[in-house]
């Protein structure tokens, strides 16, 4: 099956699980052969797990709890998805492009200034369930080109961040105190 990765806190008022849990329980998306796994942890677990159980989704989605093994998990994930509602600007899109991952975001905070819709990933217009869709049903329709997207995605976000920001960051600070 293709394998998508939710990564974040499981809080649905701003990252947007329900969102994406009510897709996947819709036609055409049941009779896909599709799973997502949720990573993190969160006030709204149980909620999120009665919700899933609800849909009949809870064959197809996982709730894998928090990771620190990133290389791990996207050895076992084709894309991130992030339904965010609201957001920073998350790490985690920056961690799945490093690694060479298509994203499927909303466009919301700073999300489309690091994905270019159907180049690096795919940009739902707006953080609702119809978008989100539209941006899905994109993503699918291009699932045999993600190795070349993702690879597109890992170009350009090291063009943006480098590998090892903490280190640049060290390295330039020493520089302007002279050392």
């Amino acid at each position: 099956p293709l394998r998508l990765a939710c990564v974040g806190r499981l809080e649905p008022a701003a990252k947007g699980q329900d969102l994406l849990l009510k897709i996947l329980a819709q036609e055409p998306w049941r009779s896909y052969d599709l799973e997502v796994s949720f990573y993190g942890k969160g006030c709204a677990e149980e909620n999120l797990r009665k919700l899933a159980k609800r849909l009949q989704l809870d064959t197809r989605v996982k709730f894998c709890g928090h990771v620190s093994d990133l290389e791990g998990l996207w050895s076992k994930h084709h894309a991130l998805i992030q339904p965010s509602r609201f957001e920073g600007l998350p790490l985690m899109i920056v961690e799945a492009m490093h690694c060479g991952r298509p994203v499927i975001v909303t466009d919301v905070a700073g999300n489309a200034e690091l994905v270019e819709d159907g180049v690096t990933g795919f940009v739902a217009e707006a953080a609702t369930e119809r978008h989100l869709e539209k941006a899905l049903a994109r993503a699918w329709e291009q699932r045999h080109q993600w190795e070349q997207i993702g690879a597109a995605a890992a170009q350009a976000i090291r063009k943006l961040v480098p590998a090892d920001p903490i280190n640049v960051f060290a390295r330039r600070l020493l520089e302007l105190a002279g050392k």
